[in-house]
């Protein structure tokens, strides 16, 4: 590597939880004078380069498990085709031949972590696991509280509510938030649409050392968690959600949740190009009545901005008959998931298996291979990142962002796009639960 350039030093080898092989040094930078030919980009655009690029880091992380469940399902053939018994191959038993396909079928749930300190339970995700995640937070003890770490989270945003004059969460579950970009469960969500979850602790420690040189197992132990209580803590909710969804009869699941989230995704659509029309007109009557002219200070003149075009009245029918549609077809469907769920019948099973079948693939429903304007990877007509928010979430991201912009005609278009996805996901969820 480098090491010829006045005021640059490489530091250590960093010790490493994983990826040992891969050596990662410390950078020193002293004075360093980079000369003109060598510049990558501009001048103090160094940061914003690096979180441009961390997006396709995380590509690459989870294009590499994918790539290593693809190999490790390519060996498993590969020696079930080698070993003998009973004087035939493995590979042609059906026994062997149906569970290879359930391998290669039954990606039902992803759970991610990334960063985990001291604080309180966050998760974000599928809303349709919003309950699911809410009863394995209650079966988790808060280290420093010796309260549920449920209970923690839940008062938390209480007390957040209250004091910013907000509406408090009535149930006594966790409040689930989107999910927008900046972490392994992307491909799984955005683009393949999988389930996801992403779990976490934060809020008592100011972790703001992410992805630099500072970024160690001893600032860690030092300042993030010292007693590593945190780590375990996140360990027992990781290992209940798979544990759970994996050893259920039902894969987990309240379709109602899902679907509420949903309306009020729907309803904030709705106060948005509401708000931008009324604005809108008060901007056109201040222009009318030369208000910016009379209320500036002469010696400080400041220009009127433009005048805008009036906000139309979108095509919300389709969308707002869609969801309350899902409404309806999630609370039928929870209703029957009870039910089968409370029965230890045999005679239940083949019920049991079509939802299992319907819930490994649902929300495949909501995505669609044209994707998002600009971004066509990100398939998910839910859950994005915003085009101008890097990480941050847009949710009805094809809908929202085109009111957003003014595009009067892509907002029409994404709301039929967004409508027959849900119509879809309703229709699923109906023949689920239909008698054969």
């Amino acid at each position: 590597g480098e090491t010829t350039t006045d005021g640059f030093k490489r530091g250590r080898n960093l010790e490493k939880i994983g990826m040992k092989a891969q050596d990662t040094s410390e950078r020193f930078f002293d004075n360093v004078r980079v000369p003109a030919d060598n510049l990558l980009g501009g001048p103090g655009m160094g940061c914003v380069q690096l979180m441009q690029q961390l997006p396709q880091e995380r590509l690459v992380i989870a294009i590499q498990a994918i790539a290593a469940i693809e190999a490790a399902m390519e060996h498993t053939i590969a020696y079930v085709k080698e070993r003998k018994a009973f004087g035939k191959q493995i590979i042609d038993f059906q026994n062997t031949r149906f569970k290879l396909a359930e391998l290669k079928t039954k990606a039902a749930l992803y759970i991610n972590s990334d960063m985990n300190g001291r604080g309180y339970l966050g998760v974000n995700g599928s809303h349709g696991l919003q309950h699911f995640a809410s009863e394995v937070a209650r079966d988790v003890k808060d280290p420093e509280t010796g309260a549920s770490v449920l209970a923690r989270a839940v008062a938390k945003e209480r007390v957040a509510n209250y004091e910013s004059g907000g509406h408090g969460n009535s149930s006594a579950d966790l409040e689930l938030g989107a999910l927008g970009s900046g972490s392994d469960f992307t491909p799984f969500l955005q683009h393949l649409g999988v389930n996801s979850l992403d779990v976490g602790f934060e809020g008592e420690t100011e972790y703001g050392v992410y992805h630099s040189a500072y970024d160690t197992f001893d600032h860690f132990r030092r300042f993030v968690d010292p007693t590593f209580e945190y780590g375990v803590a996140l360990a027992k909710v990781a290992g209940r959600l798979v544990l759970r969804a994996s050893q259920a009869q039902l894969l987990p699941a309240r379709e109602s949740d899902f679907a509420a989230s949903i309306a009020g995704y729907d309803d904030e659509l709705h106060k948005l190009a509401d708000g931008m029309r009324v604005k809108t007109l008060e901007l056109s009557k201040l222009l009318d009545d030369d208000a910016y002219a009379l209320a500036t200070d002469p010696k400080k003149p400041r220009a009127a901005p433009p005048r805008a075009a009036e906000v139309p009245y979108l095509s919300f029918a389709e969308l707002d008959n869609a969801i309350a549609k899902l409404a309806q077809s999630a609370k039928a469907f929870d209703k029957e998931y009870a039910r089968l769920g409370a029965i230890d019948d045999a005679g239940a099973n083949a019920a049991r298996e079509r939802l299992n079948a319907t819930l490994t693939e649902l929300e495949q429903s909501l995505t669609d291979s044209h994707g998002l304007p600009g971004r066509e990877w990100y398939q998910h007509m839910i859950y994005a990142p915003g085009l101008h928010t890097g990480y941050g979430v847009k949710t009805l991201p094809g809908i929202r962002e085109a009111i957003e912009e003014r595009r009067w005609d892509e907002a029409n278009r994404y709301i039929g796009v967004v409508s027959r996805a849900l119509n879809a996901y309703s229709a699923r969820l109906d023949r689920a639960i239909s008698v054969p």
